[in-house]
């Protein structure tokens, strides 16, 4: 992904009203757009977690559901996961809220007890016996 566009926000902004700083007034501003940048490059290596979470999402049925059990008994269960985000310490998933907003949640490995791929129509050939 190419770096993110500078933008000066106040470059179109008018003043609400006639007491309002002008656009003048106003202090250069350049921001970035959100979600624009690149994420920190993930570490080398990966924990076995990680490695095999990722080839069972990338392998499982797309009906399937994917739930992470966490300590303590909670059950999270993600819709999207996103690898290029995540390394050996941490996954990084999305879900989609009842509002129809999306929710990013960061997951540490050394908090999973177990993971289950629900409703596979076919177990992965070779790997079971």
């Amino acid at each position: 992904m190419p770096p993110a566009e500078i933008i000066d926000d106040f470059a179109d902004a008018q003043p609400a009203n006639d007491t309002a700083p002008s656009v003048a007034d106003a202090p250069s501003a350049e921001i970035v757009g959100a979600w624009q940048t690149d994420p920190p490059a993930a570490p080398a290596t990966n924990s076995r977690w990680f490695q095999l979470f990722s080839w069972f999402w990338t392998q499982r049925d797309a009906r399937s559901v994917v739930d992470l059990r966490l300590k303590g008994g909670q059950v999270f269960q993600p819709a999207w996961f996103a690898a290029s985000l995540s390394d050996a310490q941490f996954g990084v998933f999305g879900t989609q809220s009842d509002d129809g907003t999306y929710d990013i949640s960061i997951v540490a490995w050394d908090q999973v007890e177990r993971v289950d791929v629900r409703g596979c129509e076919e177990l992965p050939p070779g790997r079971f016996e």
